[in-house]
């Protein structure tokens, strides 16, 4: 395509969107954005939250009470090559003694009379999904010196249908927003070109070809994606943070999903979804019409 071609092209899309689009239709547009943002928002901190969650689990491993220093570092050194885990932090039976008086500070003369420490050294093992822990923990018990481990079994299981399922539900619910705005947008061209058809159909009998007929439309289309994006992204990228910030406060050790790159993440796939919406809709709506035509 030339570039003056080009430039024909795009000062037609400029001069219909400015024509044919309507305040309350680009308002429609606008708002199906805003909410499908702030819906990529809540998935994004419904899975920031998941992943704090899966990746705080944790198994222990309780040596035995005779094993030495040496015991516990070659265990631990065993764990952290085991599938799965990404990370081991030992624990020594004198930390494990002032964890427990500090949980039961009112037994801390009773547990301070002790001539001996009746505790065990103890290996925290991190995990990369509790989905893993019964296939971890059974490998932990069979190392040398291990002599119990413990993890919440039924809170792993839990957990690991938790994350899956959360994950099903945002690329379900992804999905249907995607065509929900689709169809939004879909909409709103569709009446445009119905109402420029008879434009459609003088630049056909006069010989123009099917894709000089189709490039304004299409960069209209991407057009309209773009600036309903910028309103809809404007509008998400100042509501995120206070909104995040709130919640934050009310749940303090729950990780939510604040930082700059994540505003930027759901910006670029509000615009991916925008412009996709946009184009899909008009191809639809703009071949229905030249099929029109040719039936005529």
């Amino acid at each position: 395509m030339k570039l003056s071609t080009f430039r024909y092209l795009w000062s037609q899309a400029c001069a219909n969107i400015r024509r044919s689009l309507s305040p309350s239709a680009a308002a429609v547009i606008v708002i199906a954005l805003i909410v499908l943002g702030s819906m990529l928002a809540v998935i994004r901190n419904t899975q920031s939250v998941t992943r704090d969650l899966v990746m705080s689990f944790q198994i222990v491993a309780y040596m035995a009470v005779d094993s030495s220093a040496r015991d516990t570092e070659d265990a631990a050194s065993s764990i952290s090559g085991i599938p799965g885990v990404v990370g081991v932090e030992i624990s020594t039976k004198e930390a494990e003694l002032e964890r427990l008086i500090s949980r039961f500070p009112s037994y801390r003369q009773v547990i301070s009379s002790l001539r001996t420490n009746p505790l065990a050294d103890a290996i925290v093992v991190d995990l990369d999904s509790p989905a893993r822990a019964a296939d971890v923990a059974s490998v932990v018990q069979r190392i040398d010196g291990v002599d119990e481990v413990v993890y919440g079994t039924e809170a792993a299981e839990r957990l690991a249908a938790c994350a899956k399922g959360l994950g099903v539900l945002s690329l379900f619910g992804t999905v249907f927003l995607v065509l929900a705005l689709s169809l939004v947008v879909g909409s709103v061209v569709g009446l445009t070109i119905e109402y420029r058809e008879p434009e459609i159909e003088v630049a056909s009998l006069v010989g123009a070809s099917h894709w000089f007929i189709r490039w304004p439309f299409i960069l209209e289309a991407f057009l309209l994606g773009v600036l309903a994006w910028l309103v809809g992204a404007a509008v998400v990228t100042v509501m995120y943070i206070p909104a995040v910030r709130s919640f934050q406060e009310m749940m303090p050790f729950v990780s939510f999903a604040d930082s700059p790159r994540d505003i930027a993440v759901i910006c670029v796939q509000l615009l991916a979804i925008s412009l996709m919406s946009s184009e899909a809709a008009t191809i639809v709506a703009l071949e229905r019409a030249l099929a029109s035509i040719r039936k005529r």
